[in-house]
C-alpha cells in the first residue's frame, strides 16, 4: 500500500519593498483624509486683509502683520508720503553727515500724526522748535498707526538701526495697553513659523504645531489658533502684557546704547487726560507707571506731555486741540513739540549723552492691577480686526472708494450686574441724562454697549422692579463696570 505525498500550498508572500509600499499608500491616505478634515476645520494664518487698496495708507507687512503702503496716500483728510522704508516722510541722508544729529520717534498713530500734514506732525514740529534753538539735526518719523512695542522693535531691527539716529524718543504705550482678542507676540510667532517652515502651507501641519505649541512652546508668545467657525467675544487681554512691554522698552534702550545711540521715553496724553476728564486709576495707569520703572533704572529722562496739553486746554477748546480722543491736530501737536523739545533741551541733550545700562530691568517687578477689560476688535478700534475674514462687521466694512480712509467710529462699554434673581434694565446715558441706548437682562449678569465717538464718556445705570438705580460713569478706555443693586 502506498502513500499518496501530500504537498502544502504556501502563500507567496511579498516582497519587503512592497509591503513598505502598502503601508506608505495607507499612510498617505490617512494623512490626505485628515488634510482634508483640517481644510474644513480652516486654520486661518493673522495676514493683512485687503492687500494694497488704492490711496489708504494701511498694508500688509511681510513680518510685522501690516504696515504702510508706499506713495502719497490718504490720512484722514489728508495726503501723507510714505517712503520706500514704510516710514512717513522723505528719508534721510545716508550716511549721517558729520556733526549732525538725528532724531527718531517711534510709537503709534499719534506720533505718526493722523489726520494732520506731513510738516504738522509732532516730530517735524520738534525739529522746528530744536533747530530754532541751536541745534543741527533732521528726523525720522518712525511711528506707524497701531505698533506696539512688539512691533517697533522689529521696525528698529529691520530698518530703523540702519538709519543712524542719535536720539531715539520712545512714544509706545497706547497700543501695547489695548485689551484686545490677541497678544501681539502670539500673533507675530504665528505668523513668523507660517513664513519660515516648508509645510505652512498644510492645514494639517497648522493644526498639528498649534496642539503641541500650546504644550510644549514658548508662554511669552503661543500660536493662534484661529478657524473658519472661530467667534469674537466682547472681553479681551492686553495686547502687550505689562511685564512684556517693560522687557520691549528695556530691550529697545539697551539695543540703542550698545550702538551709542542717546535714548528718551515719551509719555504721552489722549484728550480726557488733556481736559482732565479721568482720575489717576484708569486702564493705562500702570503702563505709565512700567514706562517711568525702566526709565529710573537706566536713569533715563521721561517727557510728560500731559502737563503742557493740560495748560492749553484752559485756553483752548478740546475739539481744536485733538481730532478725536486720541490724535492731536496740528494746534494740539504744536504743543506736543513745545513739551517734546523743551523736555530734550532740559535734560542736557545732545551735550550730555543719555545711555541705558547694560544691566537690564527685572521685568517682573511691573505688576498690572486690570486683569481684563473691553476688547477693541469688535468694535474696529484695532488693526488686528483686519487680521482674519470676516472679522470687521458688516457695518463698517472697508469703504470700496479707495480714497476714503477706514476709521473706526465706535467704543464698547461692558460690565457686570450683581443682583438677586429676576430681570434687570441697564441704561447708557450722556452726562447730560440722555439716554443713549438701554437693555433688558432676564438675568443679573454681563453686559455690553456700543457707543459712538460722538460721546467720549457715559453714564451706566442698573434697576430693576422700580427700585432706585445705581450708576457708574465709563469713558473710552476704562475697564469694565460693576454694577451691584442690594
Amino acid at each position: 500500500m502506498s502513500r499518496r505525498r501530500r504537498t502544502r500550498r504556501t502563500r507567496k508572500r511579498l516582497p519587503v519593498w512592497g509591503r513598505a509600499l502598502g503601508g506608505l499608500g495607507v499612510a498617505a491616505a490617512v494623512l490626505f483624509m485628515a488634510e482634508g478634515a483640517a481644510r474644513i476645520v480652516g486654520p486661518q494664518i493673522p495676514q493683512w486683509q485687503g492687500g494694497d487698496r488704492g490711496a489708504v495708507v494701511m498694508g500688509g507687512h511681510p513680518t510685522r502683520l501690516w504696515g504702510m503702503n508706499t506713495g502719497h496716500r490718504q490720512v484722514g483728510t489728508v495726503a501723507a508720503f510714505i517712503n520706500d522704508k514704510g516710514l512717513r516722510g522723505e528719508l534721510p541722508e545716508l550716511p549721517r553727515p558729520e556733526g549732525r544729529e538725528r532724531v527718531m520717534l517711534v510709537g503709534d498713530s499719534t506720533f505718526f500724526g493722523h489726520g494732520i500734514e506731513d510738516d504738522e506732525t509732532i516730530i517735524e514740529q520738534t525739529v522746528t522748535r530744536l533747530r530754532a534753538a541751536g541745534v543741527e539735526l533732521d528726523a525720522v518719523n518712525g511711528g506707524i498707526p497701531g505698533y506696539s512695542t512688539e512691533q517697533t522693535r522689529m521696525l528698529l531691527d529691520e530698518d530703523g538701526w540702519a538709519l543712524e539716529p542719535t536720539l531715539l524718543l520712545i512714544g509706545n504705550l497706547w497700543s501695547d495697553n489695548n485689551f484686545d482678542h490677541f497678544r501681539d507676540a502670539d500673533l507675530l510667532r504665528t505668523r513668523r513659523l507660517w513664513l519660515q517652515h516648508p509645510l505652512s502651507g498644510s492645514a494639517l501641519f497648522l493644526v498639528v504645531a498649534a496642539m503641541v505649541d500650546k504644550s510644549i512652546g514658548d508662554p511669552q508668545a503661543r500660536m493662534v489658533t484661529w478657524t473658519r467657525s472661530s467667534e469674537l467675544s466682547n472681553y479681551g487681554i492686553r495686547r502687550v502684557p505689562i511685564d512684556r512691554y517693560a522687557y520691549n522698552l528695556d530691550k529697545m534702550v539697551r539695543d540703542a546704547s550698545a550702538r551709542n545711540i542717546d535714548v528718551a521715553l515719551v509719555s504721552p496724553v489722549n484728550r480726557q487726560m488733556a481736559e482732565q476728564l479721568v482720575g489717576p486709576d484708569v486702564a493705562w495707569s500702570p503702563y505709565f507707571d512700567a514706562q517711568k520703572a525702566v526709565a529710573a533704572h537706566h536713569g533715563l529722562p521721561v517727557i510728560a506731555l500731559a502737563p503742557a496739553l493740560i495748560a492749553a486746554a484752559e485756553e483752548h477748546p478740546g475739539k481744536d486741540l485733538y481730532l478725536d480722543e486720541m490724535h492731536p491736530t496740528a494746534l494740539g501737536a504744536g504743543f506736543f513739540a513745545d513739551a517734546l523739545s523743551e523736555g530734550i533741551l532740559d535734560s542736557g541733550w545732545p551735550s550730555k549723552a543719555l545711555l541705558g545700562q547694560e544691566e537690564p530691568f527685572d521685568a517682573s517687578q511691573v505688576k498690572d492691577v486690570i486683569q481684563g477689560g473691553v476688547s477693541l476688535t469688535v468694535n474696529e478700534l484695532s488693526p488686528q480686526a483686519n487680521l482674519y475674514p470676516g472679522i470687521v462687521p458688516s457695518r463698517r466694512a472697508a469703504p470700496p472708494d479707495n480714497s476714503e480712509s477706514y476709521e473706526p467710529s465706535y467704543w464698547s462699554v461692558a460690565g457686570t450686574v450683581d443682583a438677586p434673581a429676576g430681570s434687570v434694565t441697564v441704561t447708557v446715558l450722556t452726562l447730560e441724562d440722555e439716554v443713549v441706548s438701554t437693555a433688558e437682562l432676564m438675568q443679573p449678569g454681563e453686559f455690553s454697549f456700543t457707543i459712538s465717538y460722538d460721546h467720549s464718556a457715559v453714564k451706566v445705570e442698573a434697576s430693576r422692579n422700580g427700585s432706585p438705580p445705581v450708576s457708574a460713569s465709563c469713558y473710552q478706555g476704562c475697564q469694565p463696570i460693576f454694577l451691584e443693586i442690594p
